[in-house]
């Protein structure tokens, strides 16, 4: 009779697993799809999009799938056009893959996510109009995104890749680390790949991001005494950001203290 092959082993569970799961929860409760692209890539492509040399493919498909994907943002944009070529205009995608580099005769894999965003943000109704994405949602859904991880401070700065818009993108650091790219996609390559509306990324190194770990649910009992509230106003240079600001507050450390995230009205 038929038998099946006997099993000794018992299920074990990956380090990064419940990580990985918060991850894809937090992306799908924001309204993104999950999406799975080609990890073939043209040089140029590889090339533009990656920080390393690309790695060739000994028999490649065709030209254009030639070498392994160094960054997911290529294959992120050919879904979005893809969608919008076929009446889409409301796009919502993320991604979670390995990229790849040629480090001399050897070659690193890395984990990646990518999540983009293009069209309406939130749709007309009878008693508003639409309102399209912009570079504040998708920073808004990065912080949502790692507030589910353990860290002290987060910040963003100007430094970006050169496929990024100059003024509506930055740089994700998290407790001093750089950890990804968010902003808007450079007006000029949207032109070249035929994308005909804004579209907003964001880039996230998974590996250093599942460095810090699950932040873990904590009742904090309310205070007896009533809240104090204090308005200040200061004047600084230009080259000033909120965020310098908002990090040296932070660094202090005061319990007491309560910050609020400000509404954009």
């Amino acid at each position: 009779p038929n038998t099946l092959p006997s099993f000794a082993g018992g299920v074990i569970e990956l380090p990064d697993e419940a990580k990985r799961a918060k991850v894809r929860e937090t992306l799908l409760a924001l309204g993104y799809h999950e999406a799975i692209s080609l990890t073939f890539v043209s040089k140029e492509e590889a090339t533009h999009f990656g920080g390393g040399e690309p790695l060739a493919i000994a028999n490649p498909l065709n030209e254009e799938q030639g070498y392994l994907r160094t960054s997911l943002v290529p294959g992120m944009l050919g879904m979005i056009a893809y969608s919008l070529n076929r009446g889409n205009t409301d796009v919502r995608l993320f991604e979670s893959g390995d990229v790849f580099e040629k480090l001399g005769e050897k070659f690193e894999e890395r984990r990646r996510l990518c999540f983009a965003a293009t069209g309406n943000a939130i749709e007309a109704t009878v008693h508003t109009k639409a309102k399209l994405v912009d570079f504040f949602d998708l920073k808004g859904d990065v912080e949502d995104l790692l507030e589910s991880f353990a860290h002290r401070i987060i910040y963003f700065d100007t430094h970006v890749p050169e496929y990024y818009h100059p003024r509506r993108s930055a740089r994700i650091v998290l407790d001093g680390g750089k950890i990804g790219f968010v902003g808007q996609l450079h007006p000029a390559l949207a032109e070249a790949r035929k994308l005909k509306q804004d579209v907003y990324l964001a880039e996230i190194q998974l590996e250093r991001l599942f460095a810090h770990a699950l932040k873990q649910p904590r009742f904090t009992a309310i205070s007896r005494y009533p809240a104090v509230e204090r308005d200040f106003s200061f004047v600084f240079d230009d080259s000033v950001t909120f965020d310098r600001v908002r990090t040296a507050v932070e660094a202090l450390n005061i319990a007491e203290l309560i910050t609020f995230k400000a509404l954009e009205i």
